[in-house]
């Protein structure tokens, strides 16, 4: 009986072992992109950035106008609409990927243009978010998505109260 218990105790010991490692490159995982982004920040040097004020402007504007309006005029042209359109939207119209600077860096090219469009693209971005998600919008290419499916009630449109589906 006690040779088994310890076996069995054995055998728990890698699994927690497991557990713990996993847990722990997951954390691990977590803390790349701000410390991705800590390391841009410490080596970004705006001087830089005026010198390649051209290129900068190239990045900026193909990443955050050129680039989504393409891929969501065509989504829009093919007939997506809705979620799916917003999924579309939500991946084209985000600023340059941090792991490009780390990327650029690694493969010996040009780490202060990527760093530069990275940080650039962050910055215009709140401003370009906002305006892609207004004019769709305003188009009309984004059907009403119903809370109510969602969380299990009707809302009447006249007082506004929250009454239950089944009702």
């Amino acid at each position: 009986v006690g040779s088994e218990m310890c076996i069995r105790d054995s055998l728990k010991a890698p699994a927690a072992f497991a557990t713990l490692a996993v847990k722990t490159l997951r954390q691990l995982a977590a803390c790349t992109t701000p410390v991705a982004l800590v390391v841009l920040g410490a080596s970004f040097n705006f001087s830089g950035a005026v010198k390649e004020i051209k290129e900068v402007a190239f990045c900026v504007v193909g990443r955050l106008l050129i680039a989504p309006f393409l891929t969501l005029g065509g989504a829009i042209l093919i007939g997506i609409r809705g979620i799916p359109l917003a999924s579309i939207m939500a991946m084209t119209i985000t600023p340059c990927a941090v792991a490009s600077f780390a990327m650029a860096q690694q493969m010996d090219s040009d780490g202060e243009l990527a760093g530069n469009a990275l940080v650039f693209t962050t910055i215009f971005s709140a401003l370009t978010m906002f305006l892609w998600v207004y004019v769709l919008k305003e188009i009309g290419v984004f059907n009403k998505i119903k809370a109510s499916r969602l969380i299990g009630v009707n809302i009447m449109e006249s007082k506004g109260k929250l009454v239950p589906k089944n009702e």
